[in-house]
């Protein structure tokens, strides 16, 4: 637990196991041992006290078993505790020796699943340091781990997004295995100490809670990549995963050599992962600060390049110059370490969105993808650039394996359903779309993804209902009331769509991108005011332009749309 109460040696999770077990087993025993002595002790002439006080004293023992299951771990190494060690130079203490088993196969429903153990999760790490503050330090640890074992391919690793959903959760590991379709759970703690690090981690196979490797890193704080990476060399050979020579040596590779630039880069990629508007410019500070630091250090370049990319997207930066900046700290990470994953697919976003190179940015993607075969976001860019260009059934073989190794992100599910519906896929498509809306009802994301194949198909009240509930959820965001006002429009509810336009306009017009306002010129039929700002929105390169094409928004029978689309997907086929 965050605040330290906890048994610093074993996470939650291990420690709750021991003491169940420990707790039923001696249960059983007492039991055994109380009903001897009810059968035995008359016959030996005990006097009459002696089997009350035998009774009681196993029935007082039962707390004290349950105790020191609690405080204590068995293993080959003897009986452990866990404190922190103060020694300067800590070394790592096997507790628990590695036990193989067979692989299964993963079925098709949960009936049916049979627990493969080469699928794994790495469950969040939980922060035992005295100071809650460090919580992002041992996420950190979690989010590193999880780096390394995305690279081999011979796993299956669910992504961070999935894992997070169960931070400090008490679900048993049985039943998160169930639900993210694993065979292995990874589980640890981190405790950090001035300049010192505590490291302990339990692969358990899931279907059976039997411990197939455990450890605990007692070290220096620089230390704390040799431990990220032994743990997943670790995990590797405890399940017979094949690890590429050019991935062994990634892993092994220490990426700095500077402490605070790491932990800037650490803060910085959380602040940068909630996709929120509120936490870009932390992000970006802390990122920038950190390649200030250390020039050589190639993830918070690539992650500089993502939090440049996603303000480009969603708002806080001009989108022409996010994306140039985007491209170009994916260049700098891409030319230091050639093995980043996210540098490829940043850079291959960003040179479609801002060069409309589609061909060398899909290249780009589709490296990243094989650089990182468990890395969900790599397949999801990679389906997103394929969607925007409406290669649809290639967009949907990418949207599945990131969905599967991110099972509980809705916005990939999103895309993935959308891809379906826009293969004509409806019935199975609107399934989707109702299970997620259930499961995340404040995901405004969902709801932008949901409209896109209600617009192409023609369903513009079902469009405007859609797009009213995100307008709902973002607090009136103009883009979604403008597409609000468009659905009504084109739904016959002229009148609805003209207050609602005038309602946006009031806010003023500053505020309104010349994407939203070329949705605000469709909705009056002002047709010199639509090709105006779709001309302002392509070379400001407003990346919701591409999706209008997508969502069937402009007529593209037109011929002046077709001549700027042309100059968006240049040699493209564009169908009407």
């Amino acid at each position: 637990m965050p605040n330290g109460t906890t048994s610093p040696g074993h996470p939650p999770g291990l420690r709750r196991r021991n003491t169940v077990r420990a707790t039923l087993t001696y249960a059983i025993v007492a039991a055994a041992v109380g009903g001897a002595a009810d059968v035995f002790l008359p016959g030996l002439g005990a006097p009459s006290w002696a089997l009350p006080t035998v009774l009681a004293l196993l029935v007082l023992g039962l707390p004290l078993a349950a105790i020191l299951a609690w405080a204590y771990n068995l293993g080959p190494a003897g009986l452990t505790s866990g404190t922190l060690a103060e020694a300067d130079g800590g070394t790592a203490t096997p507790t628990l020796e590695p036990v193989q088993s067979p692989r299964g196969e993963t079925g098709a429903s949960p009936d049916e699943w049979t627990p493969d153990p080469k699928a794994i999760a790495v469950l969040p790490f939980a922060n035992l340091s005295e100071d809650p503050a460090n919580e992002y330090f041992s996420d950190g640890v979690t989010e590193d781990i999880l780096t390394h074992l995305s690279q081999i391919a011979d796993l299956h690793v669910i992504s961070r997004t999935s894992v997070m959903v169960y931070r400090k959760s008490t679900v048993p590991v049985g039943q998160i295995a169930r639900e993210l379709r694993v065979g292995s759970v990874l589980e640890g703690s981190v405790r950090k100490a001035g300049n010192r690090v505590r490291v302990t981690a339990q692969l358990i196979e899931a279907h059976t809670d039997r411990h197939l490797w455990a450890e605990t890193y007692d070290r220096a704080l620089d230390d704390i990549f040799a431990v990220q990476s032994d743990v997943a060399q670790q995990i590797a050979k405890a399940l017979e995963a094949r690890l590429a020579p050019a991935v062994l040596s990634h892993i092994r590779q220490r990426p700095s050599h500077d402490m605070k630039a790491y932990e800037l880069f650490v803060r910085g990629r959380q602040d940068a992962f909630s996709v929120h508007p509120d936490r870009i410019p932390a992000a970006l500070a802390q990122l920038e600060e950190a390649v200030a630091l250390d020039p050589a250090f190639a993830a918070p370049h690539a992650m500089l390049g993502f939090t440049h990319m996603i303000a480009g997207y969603w708002g806080g930066a001009p989108p022409q110059d996010a994306f140039r900046e985007a491209k170009a700290a994916a260049e700098r990470a891409v030319a230091l370490d050639e093995r980043v994953a996210l540098g490829w697919a940043v850079r291959g976003v960003s040179r479609a969105h801002l060069d409309h190179d589609w061909s060398a940015g899909t290249e780009d993607a589709r490296h990243a993808v094989q650089l990182g075969p468990n890395d969900a976001d790599a397949h999801f860019w990679l389906g997103f650039l394929l969607l925007l260009q409406e290669r649809f059934e290639e967009a949907l073989r990418c949207y599945e394996p990131a969905c599967a190794l991110d099972p509980h992100n809705p916005v990939m599910a999103s895309h993935r359903a959308a891809a379906m519906w826009l293969l004509g896929r409806e019935p199975e498509a609107e399934r989707a779309f109702q299970k997620i809306t259930a499961d995340h009802p404040t995901v405004a994301d969902v709801l932008a993804m949901q409209s896109v194949p209600l617009s192409r198909n023609g369903r513009w009240l079902d469009f405007a209902e859609a797009n009213r509930k995100g307008a709902e959820i973002t607090g009136g965001h103009p883009i979604f009331r403008a597409r609000e006002a468009l659905g009504l429009h084109h739904g016959g509810r002229s009148a609805e769509a003209k207050a609602l336009v005038s309602e946006i306009r009031a806010r003023g017009e500053e505020e309104l991108s010349s994407g939203i306002r070329l949705l605000l010129a469709l909705v009056e039929e002002d047709w010199e005011g639509a090709r105006h700002f779709l001309d302002q929105a392509i070379e400001e390169r407003q990346p919701m332009v591409l999706w209008y094409r997508v969502m069937g928004i402009l007529p593209r029978e037109s011929p002046w749309v077709r001549e700027r689309f042309a100059t968006i997907w240049p040699g493209d086929q564009l169908t009407l």
